[in-house]
């Protein structure tokens, strides 16, 4: 921003006072403005709008499209439902050797009665006591068989999340309501990811239903200004609007000696247009 002092100001002299100015220099300025950029690299399948166009805020603006990207989600859902139908095996598995081993149990407790009432020998029931060992070290295997596979479908799904979650930094929208300012990409160009060295700015965009009057005031007047000082915006295009100081800067610029003041205005018409000069009229006899 020219920070230089208009014309329609009057400067200090050594030793003799300043006299007040009749209006402070500001320029208008979008509340928000962004350039957006491509989380990862990819290539521009579409563009939803360009330049001067309005949208809402999380409206689409472009879809970017990885190949490779789509080819490893093809696979992780394939490997994932490879991995459903080996839980469901090693669930058959498990329930088949748990219905083994109450069998074989039920088998030994009918052993341990004959033995007890001398019906059957000791050899007889020592066999079918290792008979249900074994079941139950066969239920004991087909469940860590299945803890497993339930691991691995964890770890699958977790990536095919994480892969799910680039794909949807594909879909490139808005962060907040306005108008796209810049539209600097066309379809089946490689935009570079943000983390890249040569990022690639898809777009620009600027909120203006809202504005921010920007105006700096001589160190000389500082004192003369507060938050809620009502004022007068007189843009170039002949718009007028009063308005109270929103705030102001805690510190004067080092380098023009002059102090920063924000004005909020609605703008709900978009009568007024970021990037406009105006000049901001204190209220008389402040």
């Amino acid at each position: 921003m020219n920070k230089m002092l208009p014309l329609g100001l009057f400067f200090s002299t050594l030793g003799v006072e300043a006299t007040p100015a009749a209006f402070w220099p500001a320029t208008i300025e979008a509340y928000y403005s962004s350039d957006i950029y491509a989380k990862n690299t990819a290539y521009v399948a579409s563009i939803q709008h360009d330049l001067g166009d309005r949208v809402r805020a999380g409206e689409l603006l472009a879809r970017l499209e990885d190949p490779e990207l789509d080819a490893q989600l093809r696979k992780m859902r394939s490997a994932l439902a490879q991995a459903d139908a080996a839980i469901a095996v090693s669930d058959s598995q498990w329930r088949a050797a748990q219905a083994e081993a109450q069998l074989r149990r039920i088998g030994l407790q009918r052993s341990e009665e004959l033995y007890q009432a001398q019906a059957s020998t000791a050899q007889a029931r020592e066999e079918a006591h290792a008979r249900w060992q074994v079941a139950e070290a066969q239920v004991a295997a087909a469940w860590a068989q299945k803890t497993a596979a339930l691991s691995a479908r964890a770890q699958l799904e977790a990536e095919l999340l994480g892969l799910q979650v680039q794909r949807r930094h594909h879909l490139i929208r808005a962060p907040y309501p306005g108008v796209i300012t810049l539209r600097s990409i066309s379809p089946g160009q490689l935009v570079n990811a943000s983390a890249a060295g040569r990022a690639t700015v898809l777009f620009s965009i600027a909120r203006d239903d809202r504005l921010r009057v920007v105006c700096w005031v001589r160190e000389e007047e500082v004192a003369r200004v507060y938050k809620g000082l009502r004022v007068e915006v007189r843009s170039a295009s002949g718009q007028r609007r009063q308005a109270l100081v929103s705030r102001q800067a805690a510190v004067l610029d080092p380098q023009s000696h002059r102090l920063r003041l924000e004005i909020d205005l609605a703008n709900p018409d978009q009568a007024l247009l970021a990037g406009q000069s105006a000049r901001v009229y204190p209220e008389p006899g402040r």
